[in-house]
């Protein structure tokens, strides 16, 4: 078990551009730890200094919509248990409107940190960086309230900082045929094909050919906004085709948004689908908070896994307190795989709270418990965490912000032959500095 008692000071300077949709954050802070190294029978304390530059843009005009998080900390181990550590991401998106409501151009763009031996400890040795690009046009044929069709195309390229793990390129194709509807409202029946290309790479057991697989979807959708919310179905199947074989199973996703009050908003959303870890990746890391948290929930697979997902927030907002309560869930399965890590499930409650006490000044508490689990060598990993901050903004552009942290780590796992394989798997593929 590790114990982690962090004492942080941090100093925010918040500055907003004079347009609203841009918001630009610095902050300054040291953290002390009394287990820098998180190892399981405590390990040497630190401080461990920070500063991080943060920046959100968001415009929609007539010709392009844009959104944009992106974030960089540098990070300081004053007694260097640890090499000094630039933690950087970024997830941003551009459509480009050719064709008002006719014919558009998108281009997005996931990177970010994760683990690269994800049964090591969250630590900078134990960090590289994974990069989902994807670009493609969206075309529609017909008028909104007639039969109408739409069709779009998309080539995504994703690439890992480590040469132990095939970059792959995919390319996907959808058309859909629409029943008579409105700008807000869609009935559609639509069918996707996707190609995922790995190269071949050198591991220290010998070369891993180039291979690849097929996806292909077939489904329904409904999709409507509403005044208050909106949502979106899609029921059908997909098969896989995959070194000759060929596999089916159900298709199903959901997506609820809902304001069910003056003050309580409701978002949801599930399904069950053929994935990928960077498909994943680019869902998940969108929906973060911070997009330069090392992921602990994306490990990196050879081929298209089953993935079932439940995400809920219940959000709350009134004239001086916002908060809001997220459960999610997450399990994957890849058929046929030698991969210690063929069998994933991730769990997570989040809460946060802010409390506007004065105009000046605010108070903010939030925590998290996370647990995933590798069911095919019986590992199990927890993480609590929890926060108190208070923050002054003496003028417009100055905050002073104090934030107190505490983290508790728990790791359980059967000592079998099926962990000590998972063990000389990793061993294998990792380069010398984080085996």
């Amino acid at each position: 078990m590790n114990r982690s008692l962090p004492i942080l000071s941090l100093l925010a300077i918040g500055a907003s551009a004079n347009a609203a949709d841009v918001d630009l954050t610095l902050h300054l802070g040291d953290t002390y730890t009394d287990n820098a190294l998180l190892q399981k029978d405590g390990g040497p304390s630190d401080n461990i200094g920070g500063a991080a530059m943060k920046l959100d843009l968001s415009a929609d005009a007539e010709h392009y919509q844009a959104n944009v998080r992106t974030a960089a900390t540098y990070l300081h181990y004053f007694n260097g248990t640890q090499d000094d550590e630039l933690l950087k991401g970024f997830s941003g998106d551009v459509r480009v409107f050719i064709l008002p409501q006719r014919f558009s151009w998108i281009v997005q763009e996931n990177y970010g940190p994760v683990l690269e031996n994800p049964l090591s400890p969250d630590r900078p040795d134990n960090w590289t960086y994974d990069s989902y690009f994807t670009t493609g046009p969206d075309l529609q044929i017909g008028e909104d309230d007639s039969y109408h069709l739409l069709m779009s195309g998309r080539y995504s390229r994703a690439d890992y900082e480590i040469d132990t793990v095939p970059s792959n390129q995919q390319y996907v194709g959808l058309l859909a045929f629409a029943l008579p509807g409105t700008a807000r409202s869609e009935r559609s029946l639509q069918v996707s094909s996707k190609r995922v290309e790995q190269e071949a790479i050198d591991l220290p057991g010998g070369a891993l050919a180039a291979d690849g697989y097929d996806i292909q979807e077939a489904y329904v959708r409904w999709a409507t906004t509403l005044k208050r919310g909106g949502f979106f179905v899609d029921v059908g199947g997909t098969q896989m085709h995959d070194n000759g074989e060929t596999t089916s199973a159900p298709l199903a996703r959901i997506g609820v948004d809902r304001v069910l009050s003056r003050t309580l908003t409701l978002a949801l959303g599930g399904g069950t689908q053929y994935s990928d870890d960077l498909k994943r990746f680019g869902r998940l890391q969108g929906e973060a908070p911070e997009v330069n948290d090392p992921r602990q929930d994306v490990v990196r697979t050879d081929g298209a896994m089953q993935e079932d997902f439940v995400d809920l927030t219940l959000g709350y907002n009134s004239a001086r307190t916002t908060g809001a309560v997220r459960v999610a869930y997450n399990k994957l399965d890849q058929d046929d795989s030698d991969s210690p890590f063929a069998r994933q499930e991730y769990r997570n409650v989040t809460l946060e709270v802010r409390r506007q006490v004065s105009p000046r000044l605010d108070l903010q508490l939030g925590g998290s418990i996370d647990r995933r689990e590798f069911g095919a060598i019986g590992r199990k990993d927890d993480d609590i965490y929890g926060y108190l901050s208070a923050g002054w903004r003496a003028w417009k552009e100055f905050e002073v912000r104090l934030t107190g942290r505490r983290q508790k780590r728990d790791i359980k796992e059967k000592v079998t032959a099926e962990l000590r394989g998972a063990a000389a798997y990793i061993r294998e593929r990792l380069p010398e500095g984080v085996r």
